[in-house]
């Protein structure tokens, strides 16, 4: 490999220049391997993904669904939270295409995607004259006020890898988290036909330690990584999206837990992240220990191999995001020449047209007992 971006250490500086690194290459069927998430009973999925967000404009291949190792109840087959996590008990509101909140960012087009009783919309900010995202949250949503503390405590946080939060509004009529648009392929589309070359999943999986490392110096986690929370933009750099917000929104936080634990929770789902990216299986935490990386895609790394199955299969591994950024280091820089052709997951069922100013209505309690089994 060339040159690339290293990552630090813990509780070292910010990511600098680092050398080139090495050139690198569910549900169970019958005969023990794993079986495709389409092939599997849609109850037992449970409630369907929502449309992906759109990307930069890139080729892609046609959907297929993203290899999961055991029955995924939380959603994240098709790499995205599930819609109905956690219940936002809010009364109903009116919104739709058009609609102008504070004064600034007028939402345009069809939701983007709904979860954890929330809406995502473009929207056109009115003062700076550009298109932005909106995370709209259900008027008197009780997980309103976590939402908005993690998306200002992430505003805090510097670094290039994570998707910037704009503006957090508690309003009184509805409440907002404002950033620029999410851009690129997530890792569930690029991984979904048998992985990246090792080398640039340990480049993709090392960027984002590296982003979660400087949150991590900051008291931020993540605390809900899936693959459709890292990005590769167009001009090969990563996006990390989600970070605190998504955990608070969904109500997988735990608020009791010390910050070793959280900085262990974050690491470990890291190497989840590296395993879908070496095999394109993505094993389901509710799956128990998933097979051995090499045993799926022969010729895996040994060191890998081994990362994969001391963190997944033996409770040992990285305690924080600063020692697997130890572990994988060095990554060369990513190579958008070969990284695979993104796959989209399968379309949503229609939205239909445009939807004019209408009802946003909170999740369901029997969607959230659904995903929370």
């Amino acid at each position: 490999g060339g040159p690339g971006s290293g990552g630090p250490g813990p509780g070292g500086p910010d990511p600098g220049p680092g050398p080139g690194g090495p050139g690198g290459g569910g549900n169970t069927a019958p005969d023990g391997g794993p079986v495709p998430a389409a092939a599997l009973d849609p109850a037992a999925l449970g409630a369907p993904s929502a449309t992906p967000l759109p990307m930069a404009p890139m080729s892609a291949a046609a959907p297929e669904a993203l290899r999961t190792l055991g029955a995924s109840r939380s959603g994240v087959a098709d790499g995205r939270p599930d819609e109905g996590g956690a219940v936002l008990d809010a009364d109903t509101g009116y919104v739709g295409t058009g609609h102008v909140l504070g004064g600034r960012y007028t939402l345009e087009g069809n939701p983007l995607r709904s979860h954890g009783g929330a809406e995502e919309w473009f929207a056109h900010d009115a003062i700076l004259d550009r298109r932005v995202q909106v995370l709209l949250l259900p008027r008197g949503g009780r997980r309103n006020p976590a939402v908005l503390d993690a998306a200002r405590r992430a505003a805090l946080v510097e670094d290039h890898r994570l998707l910037r939060v704009l503006d957090v509004e508690d309003a009184d009529e509805f409440d907002y988290v404002v950033t620029e648009p999410v851009r690129g392929a997530d890792l569930g589309m690029l991984a979904r036909r048998g992985g990246l070359p090792a080398d640039q999943a340990c480049a993709v999986v090392g960027e984002t330690a590296s982003a979660l490392e400087a949150a991590r110096r900051h008291g931020v986690h993540h605390l809900a990584l899936v693959p459709g929370s890292v990005h590769v933009t167009d001009d090969g750099e990563i996006l990390l999206t989600g970070l605190g917000v998504d955990a608070a929104l969904l109500g997988t936080e735990d608020e009791e837990a010390s910050p070793l634990e959280t900085s262990r929770r974050d690491a470990v789902d890291l190497v989840r992240l590296l395993y879908l990216a070496l095999t394109g299986t993505w094993p389901d935490p509710a799956a128990g220990a998933p097979p051995a990386a090499g045993a799926l895609r022969p010729g895996t790394p040994v060191d890998l191999e081994g990362l994969c199955a001391a963190t997944l299969a033996e409770g040992a591994g990285p305690r924080s995001t600063g020692e697997l950024i130890v572990d994988l280091a060095p990554w060369p820089d990513i190579d958008l020449a070969r990284l695979p052709q993104p796959v989209a997951p399968p379309p949503a069922p229609p939205a239909g047209a445009v939807r004019p100013a209408g009802p946003v209505v909170a999740a369901s309690a029997g969607a959230s007992a659904a995903g929370a089994e």
